[in-house]
């Protein structure tokens, strides 16, 4: 397992293959929709199209920051308690 190095850009790759599956591709609208709360029907509105991009580009963008800095505090957090359990100080 030690000779195994995955790249930067395999990794990228692998997950914008994943990104645009069957399984997850069809999700998205709805998921930005969820996100953003903007509904189906105003996202079809030409005449609403700045607002509601603005919007879903603003809200996901929370979104992504609010797990980039969450993650890692719980990550550690699980370490903590990982180490805990085992007895290790």
């Amino acid at each position: 397992m030690g000779d195994q190095v995955v790249t930067y850009p395999a990794a990228f790759f692998a997950g914008l293959v994943s990104f645009v599956s069957p399984c997850v591709l069809p999700v998205i609208p709805g998921y930005l929709s969820f996100i953003s709360g903007v509904s189906a029907e105003h996202m079809q509105d030409p005449a609403r199209r700045s607002e509601v991009t603005r919007r879903v580009a603003v809200n996901s963008l929370f979104f992504v920051l609010g797990l980039l800095l969450l993650r890692p505090i719980d990550v550690q957090r699980g370490a903590r308690e990982a180490m805990r359990l085992e007895g290790t100080p």
